[in-house]
């Protein structure tokens, strides 16, 4: 076989999930062609490192890269660097690719995964969008992204992108595992409840989603399944104080009083828990004995098994009816747009133009005034009523005292508007009106107008005071 035979050969074996064959093949590989021997190299050692022989790969890489120095290369060996948790190393291989080659969406996602895992979030996201620029389809960028600002506290965004990774991948579990929990995060308890029973169906029975889709149906009031949930997350974790307190609770509030007494006389082998679950099986009037512990099972030789032996506990067979859905299909698409008014704002003004054909718009009323001693008096008839001393105390005496003292109050009151109403009526300036000689006629289809006669100004001269308000004569008695 020639050297392309065998390195097809090898790259047909490594996608089908053999390592060793294509090792075996890519042994065989001569180095007359520096270019195809340099691709070998990186194929053994990729092939290495899924065998999780990171040491070896690391070597093939590194022999490949000084064959021929490519940006494809350097990101592979970022990648070895990373799983052997150098991540100095791998960040600095990485970043030489991308500057390499701007196009390398796959070195940009690695790179933001090593600064992620490296406590830098902020750092990550550049390259998580730089990855989306470069491929929008991006599935493992989206998520990662996703993860990144789910950790910075940025709900809207994480759950826009990991709403867009299960749009082109429904059956994966992290991506929906991550929607669930940030919907649980918003108070979306009902999508939360969606989300953690997709993830059960398809990764299988885990005891911290049963724990936290028990918390999603009591938010929802589903009593029922969330004692279903956090039984089963009890069953699979015997230790977990926090499901068997849960499971005593809500079966009391339910009315379950055989469950709720069993689940309670199982908290009292947790220390912290035994003064309540006491207190809760006198209030129920059960007994408070501890229930023993489960007896060890014997091995084949009549020995008793360590508890290490124990087999684990069975996968709990349980299902759940994930909340339905709202059909939004029925619903608008926007809300109506509702039209601007052509009144200046809603206190009763009138329009700037009439509208045709319309009725002007009636002002509103507005309430009738209160002092603040009707405040005060209303209060103090409100405390009267709500007073433990009612009995202590003639009642009738002291409302027809508060009667009394209003309507001399209110009456003191109104003498007091009354007067000052009438003073600022006296006050007020009263617009002149000329009087009905001096009004000029219209000289339309009339006599002629003819202009009032000139009177010499009144001086010092002909005993006048030179002024028109004194001058002015006097009315006969």
């Amino acid at each position: 076989m020639t050297n392309q035979e065998l390195l097809a050969a090898a790259e047909k074996a490594f996608n089908s999930g053999d390592p060793d064959r294509a090792i075996a093949l890519l042994g065989s590989v001569n180095s007359g062609d520096p270019a195809l021997y340099a691709q070998a190299l990186v194929l053994m050692g990729r092939s290495h490192m899924r065998k999780q022989d990171l040491e070896q790969a690391k070597l093939c890489i590194e022999e490949a890269y000084t064959i021929r120095k490519t940006s494809r290369t350097l990101f592979y060996l970022g990648e070895v660097l990373y799983h052997s948790r150098d991540f100095a190393g791998a960040e600095e291989c990485l970043e030489a690719a991308t500057k390499t080659d701007e196009t390398l969406t796959d070195a940009f996602i690695l790179l933001g995964v090593v600064r992620k895992d490296a406590g830098r979030l902020k750092d990550a996201i550049p390259c998580f969008d730089r990855a989306l620029k470069n491929d929008p389809k991006a599935v493992v960028a989206r998520y990662q992204l996703a993860t990144v600002t789910y950790e910075m506290g940025d709900l809207q965004r994480a759950a826009a992108q990991a709403h867009h990774v299960i749009q082109h991948a429904d059956d994966f579990a992290p991506a929906h595992l991550l929607m669930a929990n940030i919907t649980l995060k918003l108070g979306d308890y009902r999508q939360a409840a969606v989300e953690f029973c997709r993830v059960l169906e398809l990764q299988g029975p885990d005891a911290n989603v049963y724990m936290a889709l028990g918390r999603a149906f009591a938010h929802l009031h589903d009593v029922p399944q969330a004692i279903s949930a956090f039984e089963a997350a009890f069953q699979l974790d015997p230790a977990n104080e926090h499901a068997c307190s849960a499971v005593a609770r809500l079966a009391e509030r339910q009315g379950n009083k055989d469950k709720a007494g069993e689940f309670y006389r199982k908290l009292l082998r947790f220390e912290g828990s035994q003064q309540l679950a006491i207190e809760a099986l006198e209030r129920l009037g059960l007994s408070a004995e501890v229930p023993p512990e489960p007896a060890p099972k014997k091995g084949k030789k009549g020995k008793k098994e360590t508890a290490a032996a124990a087999p684990a506990a069975p996968a709990p067979s349980v299902t759940f009816q994930p909340p339905k859905m709202l059909d939004k299909s029925g619903l608008p698409q926007q809300l109506p747009h509702r039209q601007t008014s052509r009144l200046i704002g809603e206190n009763g003004t009138q329009p700037l133009r009439p509208m045709d054909g319309a009725a002007p718009a009636a002002r509103r009323q507005p309430p009738a005034p209160t002092t603040p001693l009707d405040n005060f008096l209303d209060g103090l008839n409100r405390f009267i009523d709500q007073t433990p001393l009612q009995g202590a105390i003639n009642v009738n005496e002291v409302r027809a005292m508060v009667k009394d003292v209003s309507s001399k109050a209110n009456d003191v009151v109104n003498r007091v508007k009354t007067g000052i109403l009438s003073k600022v009526s006296r006050s007020a300036p009263q617009e002149p009106v000329a009087p009905p000689s001096r009004l000029a006629p219209s000289n339309k289809g009339g006599a002629p107008f003819k202009p009032p006669t000139k009177t010499a100004p009144l001086d010092s001269k002909q005993g006048g005071s030179g002024n028109l308000a004194a001058n002015r004569p006097k009315p006969k008695p």
